[in-house]
């Protein structure tokens, strides 16, 4: 008591301050002024593309600014060693620095910007060293942050009043469904599988099942198929294996019940204070929805590809084009080290406005994304955008399918699941657009904390969403990894594979219904169904699969 009593004195005489004290002096790691607000401002220098790789450069920018002895290191915000950050690729040499000022006066950006910029310069031209001044330019990357206002109790579930756990218990006892295929063995659902033998998959998300469903008016089959056959989803054996697809997003939740049998091969960090790996920032878990449509268990395209995140955010849940610049750079390093011998895809289901007023900015995206698409083995696969289908295409990367040079760069617009016709943005004068299902997908979440672990049924990860072009993207991903891996085998260069998947992609698209766009399909006909779904349909046919293996419920292996 006597303690408690000696803090809480001893507390409020600490909390008491001079205000005029308080304006001068900076509070560890920001420059804090009453109110809450933090006045700080980061600004990136985007470096000139003639002098990334001019080692003398950055010698002298290092010892202008270290953090004991340099002449400008004044302006950094303390502690100062954390306060610049040079972002450099392994193999395009130093891209732009960050540096975190702190205000002296609230309302003195973008002065201050302009006059770092000045000392730097005038430091160079004193040491007749003018011609190694390595900035194009410099641009705010941050404001300041203000304090965040309180949510709504209902916005987030965490914020609604906790409750006694709710016990779910089951009314029945389930009766098992009986396999609707021969099972005469069971094996690991990841097992080897060879490429000649098929996965038929029932009860299968929507946006699976169209990327097999068969031409409307296909000789043979009836007009109106079984609802078994019209739920089932018919994939080709070992979907994506040998083909890595990076994941540039939010990061990934890979705890989820999708990922149980996930190929993730690696995790890029990203920024000075990194995201904690296996973790998914956005709570509506955008990049693990991403990661689940490309490879995942349940809602995967292609599950034996191999898994790489790349969060666009940093562990201070910060974001700015820079990041996006630097998940660039890592991925380009990371395929450049370690899979220069495989096929490899980037899926980028976000899109970046990039102004006029920062032409450098957009001239480095461009820069980095031509020399991932100039390394041959790799495919982009970004949105058209979740605006209007009036509104113009405008944000990086999607406005680079425009140019025939980036050849291997796949735009997905989204359908909706009645009409299939095009739900949001498209132009098919981009060089390499595509269409997939957007809308009523499949997506994970996860469970209200508040019900009782022991009663929580898979169902609760999982919920219907819109998805949007970002969902597309995934998917579409994901069937290039299985056209991909279709052709390990192949004598022909991995740049031609890779190509050859992408006019596949094109070629083989079909709308769904009259009028409707053009929407990516894997090929699949019903001669390669097994023989009892052909039976089933009335459909007569020399080829198809007579065997099947059960890997799971409703998941089947036919050869």
């Amino acid at each position: 008591m006597v303690f408690l009593f000696f803090c809480q004195i001893y507390l409020g005489a600490a909390y008491s301050y001079d205000a005029d004290l308080f304006l001068k002096q900076p509070v560890v790691g920001t420059w804090a002024y009453p109110g809450g607000r933090i006045s700080e401002r980061s600004f990136a220098c985007i470096v000139k593309a003639s002098l990334r790789k001019n080692k003398a450069s950055f010698e002298i920018l290092d010892d202008l600014f270290d953090p004991n002895t340099g002449e400008l290191s004044h302006y950094l915000l303390p502690p100062r060693k954390f306060s610049i950050y040079r972002v450099q690729s392994q193999y395009l040499g130093n891209l732009f620095y960050i540096f975190d000022i702190g205000l002296r006066a609230v309302d003195e950006d973008p002065s201050i910007i302009r006059e770092l910029e000045f000392d730097i310069e005038e430091k160079f031209k004193t040491q007749g060293r003018a011609d190694d001044y390595p900035f194009d330019d410099c641009y705010q990357n941050r404001n300041g942050y203000d304090a965040e206002p309180a949510a709504s109790a209902t916005t987030r579930w965490y914020d609604v009043p906790v409750k006694t756990p709710q016990l779910r218990k089951p009314t029945s006892t389930p009766t098992p469904k009986t396999p609707d295929l021969t099972t005469l063995e069971t094996v690991s659902p990841l097992a080897p599988i060879p490429t000649n033998q098929i996965l038929v998959i029932r009860d299968a998300p929507q946006e699976l099942v169209l990327l097999s469903s068969p031409r409307q008016g296909t000789q043979g089959l009836p007009s109106d198929l079984p609802p078994k056959i019209k739920g089932t989803f018919y994939n080709w054996g070992m979907p994506g294996n040998g083909v890595v697809v990076y994941v540039l997003d939010t990061g990934c939740d890979r705890s989820h019940p999708e990922f149980k049998n996930a190929n993730f091969e690696d995790w890029i960090d990203i920024g000075r204070f990194p995201l904690e790996r296996g973790t998914d920032v956005w709570q509506n878990y955008h990049g693990s929805i991403m990661s689940a449509h490309i490879s995942g268990d349940t809602v995967g395209v292609s599950q034996y590809a191999g898994l790489v995140n790349v969060p666009f955010f940093d562990g201070t849940l910060g974001f700015e084009l820079t990041t996006a610049l630097e998940v660039l750079a890592k991925t380009f390093d990371h395929i450049k080290s370690n899979n220069s011998h495989r096929p490899c895809i980037l899926n980028l289901s976000w899109g970046f406005n990039l102004g006029d007023d920062i032409p450098f900015i957009r001239a480095l995206f461009g820069d980095i994304l031509k020399e991932l698409t100039n390394l041959g083995n790799v495919i982009i696969v970004t949105s058209a955008g979740n605006d209007s289908p009036a509104t113009r295409i405008t944000k990086v990367p999607t406005i680079y399918g425009y140019d025939k040079s980036f050849k291997n760069l796949v735009v997905a617009g989204a359908v909706d699941p009645v009409n299939f016709a095009n739900l949001l943005q498209s132009d098919t004068m981009l060089t390499n657009m595509v269409w997939a299902l957007g809308q009523s997908v499949t997506e994970l979440q996860q469970p209200d904390l508040r019900l009782d672990p022991r009663y929580l049924q898979r169902s609760d990860y999982y919920a219907k969403g819109y998805g949007g072009t970002s969902a597309a993207t995934a998917t579409t991903s994901g069937l290039l990894a299985v056209f991909l891996s279709q052709n390990l085998n192949s004598k022909a260069p991995l740049d031609e594979q890779v190509s050859s998947a992408v006019e596949k992609l094109k070629t083989i698209s079909f709308p769904r219904k009259e009028g409707g766009v053009p929407i990516i399909h894997n090929g699949f006909t019903p001669d390669d169904w097994p023989k009892r779904d052909q039976k089933l349909v009335g459909y007569k046919s020399k080829k198809g699969k007579s065997r099947c293996i059960l890997l799971r419920l409703e998941k089947y292996l036919c050869f």
